[in-house]
């Protein structure tokens, strides 16, 4: 046999190698280990702060959210928030990240 042997114990997947399946990302929160539900952004020159529902992959322009964060998010006076989270939905959306 060529290449690696197999390490004892260790399952067969059909996943390419370095797949990662089945994580739950968890609220950006310092100390807070929910599971994310949206996704918080900003656009620092125009003061707006925005919340989608969860997009599909993290990103480290925007920050993942619990849903009890989510909906007591405070910005800074003077910014505006924009929350365009359809409570509705149950997947990810695509995250619209220009002007970021």
């Amino acid at each position: 046999m060529l290449g690696r042997p197999e390490c004892p114990g260790s399952a067969r997947t059909t996943e390419p190698a370095g797949t990662v399946t089945d994580v739950t990302r968890t609220c950006a929160k310092p100390g807070c280990d929910r599971a994310a539900v949206a996704t918080l952004g900003y656009a620092y020159a125009d003061g707006v702060v925005w919340l989608e529902d969860l997009a599909p992959e993290a990103h480290p322009m925007v920050h993942d959210m619990c849903r009890l964060h989510a909906d007591t998010v405070r910005v800074p006076l003077g910014w505006e928030l924009r929350d365009v989270r359809d409570q509705g939905h149950d997947g990810p959306v695509r995250l619209d990240l220009i002007g970021a």
